[in-house]
């Protein structure tokens, strides 16, 4: 009896642990720059992770600028989009779990050399679309990363972090699992 119950609350033990699984999240940078280098960093979920750059509050729209897969927890990316775009960035892991960092507007750097076509042609659309591409930042949508935005008024030097959108299905095993054992327990004893 006694090895019995050992036995399972290893097993428990070893369950909760191979199921494990913290939903990511995705911190917002202090600013983005032209033409200059930006940490962009993350924690949690499970590798590899996919990173795009997408416009700010519109998780479905077309992402600016995809990313190489990721396996650690960091990327520097020298921002090669034209000032004034309001931006979002979006990380999903290999759980298909996604989550968006706040908006930020990417601001004038010394040089505009390493600014892409495709950006300079979005940011000509946004202002003549919105009056001005950020008033976008105030503007009303449904993706977590925007109510986060909202509360630092779409500003860039905001320090904050979006949370997962979505429940991923490792959890709710592990959660199953862990459940699961414990019964298995209780009726041993």
């Amino acid at each position: 009896m006694v090895n019995t119950l050992s036995t399972l609350a290893v097993l428990a033990s070893v369950s909760s642990m191979a199921y494990s699984y913290t939903s990511p999240t995705i911190n917002t940078p202090t600013s983005l720059i032209v033409c200059e280098p930006s940490a962009i960093t993350w924690t949690g979920g499970t590798e590899p992770y996919y990173i795009t750059v997408i416009p700010a509050g519109e998780p479905s729209e077309t992402p600016y600028e995809s990313f190489p897969t990721q396996t650690g927890t960091s990327y520097t990316w020298t921002v090669d989009i034209a000032a004034g775009l309001n931006v979002s960035l979006a990380l999903k892991d290999s759980t298909g779990t996604s989550v968006y960092s706040s908006n930020v507007v990417i601001q004038a750097g010394s040089s505009t050399s390493c600014v892409n076509s495709t950006s300079s042609a979005a940011t000509s659309s946004t202002t003549a679309a919105s009056g001005s591409s950020s008033s976008a930042a105030s503007g009303t949508t449904t993706s977590a990363a925007a109510s986060t935005s909202a509360a630092s008024s779409g500003t860039s030097s905001a320090a904050a972090s979006s949370t997962s959108t979505t429940t991923s299905g490792a959890a709710k095993i592990a959660a199953g699992s862990v459940v699961g054992l414990l019964g298995l327990l209780a009726l041993a004893l």
